[in-house]
């Protein structure tokens, strides 16, 4: 292969074995080059790769450091790993687990945990995977793990570990990273993994786990910020797995280390995508009013992101779609909510009757829609309930036009998102919205006809809700 400026004859595998600085002056790809985001000072990774640390430790780690085989398209690569080396049974200090040395078949001296950091999963910024090495008394691996989606799952194929020399060799699904010992492990999502990728890219902006909670704040303009982003790197997976990625020692730091650096990186991350990406340059989510099941279904074969359903009660008192002029009330909510999960679609809930909210909330509550379903209301007073009873959810006061103090309207009801569905020219100015952005507030214009669309479109606003789906067809933004 080819030996490149900076030394390397691995070209794809620069990004982590080089100072964002000398990155800059290596050619390493456009694929790459579009995940790579170049932070300077305390966030970079040569800060991260200078940590002080036990240099034995540190061998010890490299020893046993996973090799990660890739898909060939995959545009991310892992950046650093924080380990933390185990000598007796105790809770792991970055996943939701106990680690357990010994059990009736198996003896092990001590475990090895790699928490392997990548800035990006297609879906959302941060991304956390984990390795566990198990090794006995002699130094030989006797249990690999590997985490898979929040769970723990065992790597042995038919008992046997996959391992080359002292490494564990894993695969990572491609965008998601779950681990897996074989790619037999993913060949029953072949069909809806590019898919989700397209639908889904950049959907869950921040991941806010309980390992970093408060130090990320999620706010609609970080989430378009994050999906514009990430949609320049949407993929289709090659399913060929030709591309092995091997941490270096210097990507092998202590877990307090690594647990130190992230929160600084991510905000590093935000701060840099404030520069790069301008609110004329955003990917907008792109919204479709909906009437019917029929609606929904239509809508997956168009470049829509999410349906809006007006809400409404049925003849039993439950939350159910409001029937159109001259038609039976619609679907229910839980036929609404399948329906789109089926077709990959997410849905923006317009709340038309106060007394469905306790039985929408309970839905809501149950499994965790929040960052693909969001819920609206013209009346202020539904704002605030549904909010307290399901605070995780995104909501949206909806206004023909905005109050002299929008944003002290949209503050007091605890609303992510303003919705105005009478837009004009008069008021809807470049330092209108800027004045809204500035409170960490998203804006959704409703856009009556096509002529409106570059206009409302380059003041960069959060959302765009149409009737009509020709309207879809408005010239894309200039990202790829």
């Amino acid at each position: 292969m080819e030996t490149d400026e900076c030394g390397r004859n691995d070209r794809v595998d620069l990004e982590v074995t080089l100072t964002e600085s000398k990155l800059q002056n290596c050619a390493i790809g456009p694929l790459l080059i579009k995940s790579t985001v170049v932070i300077e000072g305390n966030a970079s990774l040569a800060a991260l790769y200078g940590t002080e640390q036990n240099k034995a430790s540190q061998n010890l780690a490299a020893l046993y450091a996973p090799i990660i085989r890739l898909d060939e398209n995959e545009p991310f690569r892992p950046l650093a790993a924080g380990y933390t080396i185990f000598h007796q049974d105790t809770d792991s200090p970055s996943f939701d687990r106990t680690i357990r040395l010994k059990s009736r078949k198996l003896k092990a001296d001590q475990v090895i945990e790699y928490a392997i950091w990548w800035d990006w999963d297609i879906n959302h910024l941060y991304d956390l995977e984990h390795i566990w090495v198990y090794l006995d008394q002699d130094g030989r691996p006797v249990k690999v793990e590997g985490s898979w989606h929040g769970e723990v799952i065992d790597l042995a194929t038919n008992g046997r570990l996959p391992l080359k020399e002292t490494h564990p060799f894993v695969y990572a699904a491609p965008g998601k990273h779950a681990f897996a010992p074989d790619i037999t492990h993913f060949q029953q999502r072949h069909a809806k993994v590019p898919e989700l990728i397209a639908r889904f890219v950049g959907a869950m902006g921040i991941v806010q786990n309980g390992l970093f909670k408060g130090h990320f704040h999620r706010s609609p303009p970080v989430d378009r910020l994050i999906h514009t982003y990430l949609h320049r790197s949407v993929f289709e997976p090659s399913w060929n797995y030709s591309r092995d990625f091997t941490f270096t020692e210097e990507m092998l730091v202590p877990w307090p280390a690594l647990r130190q650096w992230i929160p600084r990186r991510v905000k590093g991350i935000i701060q840099f995508l404030q520069q790069e990406i301008t609110p004329e340059d955003y990917r907008t989510l792109r919204i479709l009013r909906c009437t019917s099941i029929e609606d929904i279904n239509q809508a997956a074969g168009l470049d829509v992101d999410m349906v809006t359903l007006d809400i409404g009660r049925n003849r039993w008192g439950f939350p159910a779609l409001s029937a159109a002029p001259g038609r039976p009330t619609g679907a229910n909510i839980v036929r609404l909510l399948q329906a789109c999960q089926k077709v990959r679609l997410g849905a923006y809930l317009v709340i038309q009757d106060g007394r469905t909210i306790p039985w929408l909330a309970r839905l809501l509550g149950r499994e965790d829609w929040s960052d693909y379903l969001m819920t609206g209301a013209s009346n202020p007073e539904w704002i605030i309930k549904i909010k307290a009873k399901v605070p995780q959810y995104r909501t949206v006061l909806i206004m023909e036009t905005p109050p002299p103090d929008v944003v002290a309207a949209a503050q007091s009801t605890g609303a992510s998102y303003i919705h105005v569905t009478s837009p004009s020219n008069s008021w809807l100015t470049p330092s209108w919205v800027n004045n809204i952005r500035q409170a960490e507030l998203g804006i959704v214009i409703s856009a009556a006809g096509s002529s409106e669309l570059p206009w409302v479109r380059s003041l960069g606003v959060e959302a765009l809700v149409l009737d009509d789906p020709a309207l879809f067809e408005y010239p894309p933004s200039t990202n790829p």
